[in-house]
């Protein structure tokens, strides 16, 4: 093995990332690039580094700290103004459906109080649909 890995190093890499190096490591010993080993080899790898991008994108994703429910078999994120984990009543859940129903994707929440009036601002979206 041509590689050499400290410790450090081996904590902080994906397994993903280190069997690609075994690859490219394995198919630079070889001496047919025609073989049957080496296009097995050379697909393995590929498949590896789109693993590792999707890696890498999910980790740099943003975390998401918004509030969720499940409403009319779509995955809603929501927030309110307030930064409050509240959840939601029958008065924003219908709100809610009631849009997706108009074929909204997001909008406007306002979260009722005991009276039925306005009083917390928020925004709601869809994040998936099952």
């Amino acid at each position: 093995m041509r590689f050499r890995w400290a410790n450090k190093e081996l904590e902080k890499v994906s397994d993903a990332e280190f069997l690609r190096v075994l690859c490219v490591e394995r198919k630079s010993d070889c001496t047919n690039t025609n073989a049957p080993l080496y296009r097995k080899i050379d697909e393995i790898e590929k498949r590896l580094e789109v693993k590792i991008a999707a890696e890498k994108a999910e980790a740099e994703k943003p975390e998401d700290t918004n509030n969720h429910i499940d409403i009319l078999y779509h995955d809603i994120s929501y927030y309110l103004d307030d930064d409050s984990e509240i959840e939601l009543g029958d008065c924003e859940s219908e709100h809610i459906e009631y849009s997706i129903g108009q074929g909204y994707r997001e909008g406007e929440l306002n979260k009722c109080d005991s009276d039925g009036n306005d009083g917390i601002r928020g925004w709601w979206s869809i994040v998936s649909s099952r």
